[in-house]
Parts: C-alpha cells; structure tokens; sequence
C-alpha cells in the first residue's frame, strides 16, 4: 500500500484520503458485512494515503465505548463501537449523540495524518449521527459520497422527514456523489437527493481471484448456480419454478443454490414439492470468497432473477470467471457484453426457463473470453482506485482560489 508523502517535495501528493463507511463494513458482529466496501477501500489504499473510520452499535457492548486500532493490510483502521440507547421516544437523539461520541474517540485513535484528511470519502447513506458528525468537528473537510443501496432503486417510503431532509442536504453539500451504476444514480434522482457532480464508479472485482479456468472442460451436465443472500427481492423461488418448467424437458442441467436467509426454507419446500430437491436442484451453505472462486470455475451459467440489483458483484464475479450470465435488466445490463450472456423480463418463469435452455445449449461454442476482458478493463482494483483517485484530486483542485 502507498506510504504518506513528504508534503515538502514540491510534487503534487497523492490526497490523505479518511474513508468512513457508515453501516457496511467488516466488523466483530459481521465479519462478513460490507466486503465490497472494503475491497473499494484497498483498491484506494493503493493510490492515496488511506484510513478507516467505522462507527457501529454493539448491544453487548457494556461499557459505552469502546476504540479498536488495527493495522490491515497496511491500512489503519479504527472501528467505535458504542452502547445503543435504550427504547425511548428520544431514542434517534441519544443514538446521535452517542455516535458523535464515538466518532470523536475514534478520530484520535487515527493515526496524526488522518485526524485532519484532504478528504473524507463516506460510503453509503449516513446516519444521522455522521451527518452532524461532519458538519461539526469535519466542517472544513472536502466529503465525497459513494452510494450502493438498492433503497434508491425502490418507491419512496414514509422516511422521517427530518431524516430526509437532512440526507437531501448532506447530498447536496458533497463534492461528488458517486454510484455503482448509472440506474442507481437516477433512483437517488428521483428519491429527491441533488448534487453538484454525480459519477459513476462501478464496484471492485479482485480479477487474480475471479479468473476462468485455464482449459475449460465440457461437461456432460450443464451446471447453473445462484449466489444470494436470500430475501423476496432475489427471486429465488422464481428460479427454482423456472427449472421445474425446465426439467419437464431435460434431464442434463442441475441448479446449485449457495447462501442463506430468510426465503431459504421457504424455497428448499418447494423444490421438493416440485420433485427438483438434491436431484436437480441443490441447496448449500455459504462459503468463502476464495471457495466462491473455484465453484464458479466448476459451473458454465450464472442465473440473477433479482426485482433490483444496483450492481450485482457475483455478476461481475461470474463474468470474469468466464461464465454466461443469465439476468433481470437491473444494473448487470450495464455491463453484460454482448455474447456473454442475456436478459429476460422481471418476474417471467417461462422466459427464464427458456434463456437457461438455450444458454445451456450454446455451451460446447461458448466463447468465455469477452467476460474476464471486460471487468479487467472496468472493475479490476486497479481501474477502480485510479478511478477513485482521480476524482479526488480533481475535487481538491477545485478547492483551491
């Protein structure tokens, strides 16, 4: 990772970058959140002198506070964990109040450099006590704003509106804002939020993990996976209908379904009812990213049958281990190259089952190669952290008179 510059070389300096995730990000409570956020975050590290700061409630906490420093992969990062306020109408206040403490103890855990930032780069919509966070004890540093949430992709809901209006100024105050894909930024658009100068910087995909198979082999059965964290917006119970109109005329394709959550037996019941259960569809639990890897490498289709999606990085993922790709148009029509795969109409069982048949078909041609290009040249580490910082010094550089 990039070391801090002397700042009296009379070279330009790369800017001292505070990344502060504000809900997603590795933590003793969820070793696993956030994981796109941190890999955003390395890929920054490799270009800017770079921090974190993450600031989290801990129900088990029993003191109020508590500061953890870490050193990882060469970048410092401090996590605040602080005691939630109990159930009480003045709850929001007192939880504010009690994050703005923590941040404040976590931003002298920092090392000197970051405690004062060129900028701080937050990384989803904040909460409220990061927003007045910044706009007491950081009112003089630049804020750039990366949003990934698929709330934007949604109809409006009865937020708080003081919370609304709030998030509406934070936006707006930003240097930049930028978003994974172009259709998450027209959601903020319409959610009500403005800025001054939107981008588009699609997600980090570790391309020396997600690579195809040196010589991909045929295989006598064409093996579809789905990678998800289940939940109604995935519609995996969707997938699962479309091969059992599949399997009605073919014996060769087997579904692998990887991950959790709450439609997770839901779907496990009807695929036994449909007769599909451990013999043409199988269920299996989550597994590392490393593990992730080699499954893909050993499966010829990718299948994302999601109402939204904002990005979709098993897509990306999929598509640089060479895999064709299956998809609702979300945000993956973004970038599906033409060839690698196709996309089939939100909620439509039938279309699904006849994509997936007809993918299964071109697979013994089926070039592999277009999917590992394209996300080498837009969402390898190295594309996204000069992306990122890039923007930040053209965002400084406006600062100045």
């Amino acid at each position: 990772m990039l070391q801090l510059e002397s700042r009296d070389a009379g070279t330009p300096c790369a800017p001292r970058v505070l990344v502060w995730p504000s809900c997603w990000y590795p933590h003793r409570g969820a070793p696993l959140n956030g994981l796109f956020v941190r890999r955003q975050t390395l890929a920054i590290a490799a270009f800017c002198p770079t921090a974190v700061l993450f600031v989290t409630h801990d129900p088990a906490l029993k003191k109020k506070r508590e500061i953890v420093f870490a050193l990882e992969d060469d970048v410092p990062t401090v996590r605040a964990y602080f005691r939630p306020a109990r159930p009480s109408p003045w709850r929001p206040l007192l939880h504010a109040l009690r994050f703005m403490a923590a941040a404040m103890a976590g931003r002298r855990a920092l090392p000197a450099p970051f405690q004062d930032p060129d900028l701080v780069h937050v990384q989803v919509t904040p909460p409220l006590g990061l927003i007045l966070s910044l706009k007491w004890f950081w009112r003089r540093q630049t804020v750039v704003f990366s949003e990934h949430w698929t709330k934007y992709l949604q109809q409006p809901d009865h937020e708080n509106p003081i919370r609304r209006w709030f998030i509406r100024r934070f936006c707006a105050r930003c240097r930049a804002v930028t978003t994974v894909s172009a259709m998450l930024a027209e959601g903020m658009r319409r959610h009500g939020l403005r800025a001054s100068d939107w981008r588009v910087i699609g997600n980090v995909i570790d391309t020396e993990l997600f690579s195809p198979e040196t010589r991909a082999a045929l295989r006598k059965t064409i093996s579809i996976l789905h990678i998800s964290f289940q939940k109604e917006t995935k519609n995996l119970a969707g997938i699962v209908r479309a091969m059992g109109i599949l399997c009605r005329r073919r014996s060769d394709i087997q579904l692998r379904v990887i991950g959790r959550g709450p439609t997770r037996t839901e779907c496990e019941n009807l695929a036994r009812s449909l007769g599909l259960l451990d013999r043409a569809v199988f269920f299996e639990e989550p597994l590392p990213e490393r593990e992730i890897a080699a499954v893909m490498r050993r499966c010829d289709i990718l299948v994302v049958f999601s109402h939204v999606e904002t990005f979709s990085c098993v897509a990306a993922e999929a598509l640089a281990c060479g895999l064709a790709v299956i998809s609702t148009p979300t945000a993956v029509a973004e970038y599906l190259p033409e060839g690698s795969g196709v996309l089939v109409p939100f909620s439509d069982e039938e279309a699904l089952a006849a994509a997936m048949e007809k993918m299964a078909d071109r697979m013994p041609e089926f070039d592999r190669a277009p999917g590992p290009r394209l996300v080498r040249e837009r969402f390898s580490p190295q594309v996204i952290g000069g992306q990122f910082c890039g923007l930040f010094r053209e965002v400084l550089a406006g600062n100045k008179p």
